[in-house]
């Protein structure tokens, strides 16, 4: 499976990554993989090792990229009669505009919607997924911090992270930024941006993935640990942090959400290779003893 294939060794991914970076058609070179994907491998390897995996833009559009993340966004909040919409840690809500539009949030998450226009959404933080009637006449956007997500028909989730953003595709598809990088992505891919280190990442995936924490299934390719602590924040209701030591560390595979605290985190904690610790603030995943002797 792929993605057993590639935590194997990042030389493999990174041969992958080449591949997508060269073909111009993106659609074709990741339509291939979106179904080959094993969602259990678990790389555990530090995110500076897992630099090459998923495709960083060519010098050319990087420079274009690293450029435009200092414009200054259309100032959406000039929409009229914005309101919020927003959920507590551990807590669902979902949202209709219009007649056939639908916007489930996830755990502490805030949204700003447009009462006097149905075909705009504002993520300011957290994570939602996205059901939209596709109108040629009036695409939907989605503003997410200095970006903009535009669909051409689509179900899609993003997530807003403190150090950047995730976007996957479950049906359709969306254009990531259409005024400067005009990214497109299909179902079954899922674009990342870091913005500590001004990158953008695509990879693949099964669309059943996309929005699995509705089904208390979280799924990873290289994503960082305290990423998957917000994660697990928003979707338990209970603070979880990663010590220090652990921040550079990486996990591909895929977390069952439990809601016995005790069974989840020490099956978490097996799969992580990390110790889990219980405090009065939450829970925190620290190096295990045993592997710092």
């Amino acid at each position: 499976m792929f993605t057993a294939w590639a935590s194997k060794d990042p030389r493999h991914g990174q041969a992958y990554d080449e591949i997508a970076i060269a073909d111009q058609d993106l659609e074709e070179s990741l339509a291939g993989w979106s179904q080959s994907i094993d969602s259990r491998a678990n790389d555990n390897l530090p995110a500076s090792q897992q630099g090459s995996r998923g495709w960083v833009f060519a010098a050319g559009v990087g420079a274009i990229a690293a450029a435009s993340v200092f414009m200054v966004a259309p100032n959406w909040r000039s929409q009229p009669d914005l309101y919020e919409v927003s959920t507590k840690a551990g807590e669902r809500k979902t949202v209709t505009l219009g007649e056939r539009d639908h916007i489930a949030l996830n755990g502490d998450t805030r949204l700003r919607l447009s009462r006097g226009n149905n075909r705009f959404a504002a993520l300011e933080k957290g994570e939602a997924s996205f059901q939209i009637v596709h109108d040629p006449s009036a695409p939907f956007t989605l503003q997410v911090g200095g970006s903009q997500v535009v669909d051409v028909g689509t179900s899609f989730n993003v997530t807003k992270y403190n150090g950047g953003l995730v976007v996957q595709v479950a049906e359709g598809s969306i254009v990531y930024n259409p005024e400067r990088e005009a990214v497109r992505l299909t179902a079954g891919q899922a674009l990342r941006r870091n913005d500590r280190e001004l990158q953008m990442r695509l990879s693949s995936l099964p669309p059943t993935d996309v929005g699995g924490w509705q089904k208390g299934r979280l799924s990873y390719r290289s994503a960082s640990l305290p990423e998957i602590a917000e994660d697990l924040t928003r979707n338990l209701g209970i603070k979880v942090t990663v010590a220090p030591a652990l921040a550079a560390r990486s996990f591909t595979g895929t977390i069952q959400i439990e809601r016995n605290d005790d069974k989840f985190f020490a099956r978490l904690a097996k799969l992580l290779d990390v110790e889990a610790r219980r405090s009065s603030a939450g829970w925190a995943l620290h190096e295990r003893m045993d592997a710092t002797q």
